[in-house]
C-alpha cells in the first residue's frame, strides 16, 4: 500500500483530510484490479463501496427502456465511484464497466464507519468531501441526461408536437414517464418557465398534475374507455 499522501494527492473526494488522517485511513482501503470487460459491480447488485481509481479508465453505463446500455460518465484515474452506494440501499444504479486496465482501491461503508469512530472530526470531513463530489457528478450526469432527451425529441420529432393545439382542443392523452408509470387526463396547459417546460394535466380523479417535460417518455392520444357493460349499469 502507498502512504497516505501519495494515494490521498489523487484523489479530490479525500484532498482535505489532514497527512496524518490520511495515513489512518489507508489501513482501511483495499486494493484490487480489473482487466477490461469485466464489471467492479453491475446494475441492480448490492455495492455498498465507494472506489478510488489509481490507474485506468472505466464507464459508467446504465441499461435503457430501448435495452442498450449507455455511458452516462467515464472515469479515469484520479477519479471517484460508486460514492452513491455509500447511502441508502446501497444498490447500483448502472454499472462499472473497465475499459482499460484497472486498479482500484475500495472502501466499504462498514469500513467508513469504522474509521468515522476512531477519527470523528476526519469522518465528519470525509463525508462532506464525498457529498461534494456527488454533487459534482450529478451535474455531469443531469448535463448528459438532457442532451439524450434532447436529442431524442429531435429525432422523434416530438419537439414540433404542438402540445398547446392539444391543450386548447381538451384532448384526451395517455402520457408515460421515465419513472416507468403512466397517467391518463386531458391536457389543460404547456408553459415555459426557468426550470423548463411544464405540462399541466387533468386526471380522471379530478386531480391537477403538473408534470416537468423532461419527466415523459411518450404522449399518446388516449383511446375511448370502453362503455359500462348492461351488468353494471344503474336502472
Amino acid at each position: 500500500m502507498k502512504s497516505g499522501d501519495e494515494v490521498f494527492g489523487k484523489f479530490s473526494v479525500l484532498s482535505s483530510l489532514a497527512p496524518a488522517d490520511r495515513q489512518a485511513l489507508s489501513a482501511y482501503l483495499e486494493e484490487s484490479t480489473y482487466e477490461p470487460g469485466q464489471r467492479v459491480y453491475a446494475e441492480g447488485e448490492a455495492v455498498g463501496s465507494m472506489f478510488l481509481l489509481q490507474s485506468g479508465v472505466v464507464d459508467l453505463v446504465a441499461m435503457l427502456e430501448t435495452g442498450v446500455e449507455h455511458c452516462f460518465l467515464t472515469i479515469r484515474d484520479g477519479s471517484e465511484f460508486g460514492l452513491l452506494s455509500l447511502v441508502g440501499a446501497g444498490v447500483a444504479a448502472g454499472s462499472a464497466v473497465v475499459v482499460e486496465p484497472v486498479t482500484v482501491l475500495s472502501l466499504s461503508r462498514e469500513q467508513l464507519q469504522a474509521f468515522g469512530e476512531k477519527n470523528p472530526a476526519a469522518g465528519l470531513t470525509l463525508w462532506q468531501g464525498i457529498c461534494t463530489t456527488v454533487g459534482q457528478q450529478m451535474h455531469t450526469i443531469v448535463d448528459d441526461y438532457r442532451r439524450i432527451t434532447g436529442w431524442a425529441r429531435q429525432v422523434t420529432g416530438v419537439s414540433e408536437l404542438d402540445l398547446q393545439s392539444l391543450a386548447a382542443n381538451g384532448r384526451e392523452l395517455d402520457i408515460d414517464l421515465l419513472s416507468g408509470t403512466s397517467v391518463r387526463g386531458r391536457l389543460l396547459k404547456v408553459e415555459t418557465v426557468a426550470a423548463g417546460t411544464l405540462v399541466t394535466v387533468a386526471l380522471l380523479d379530478g386531480t391537477i398534475q403538473i408534470i416537468p417535460f423532461h419527466a415523459v417518455s411518450c404522449f399518446t392520444l388516449a383511446e375511448p374507455l370502453p362503455p359500462a357493460s348492461a351488468d353494471n349499469q344503474v336502472l
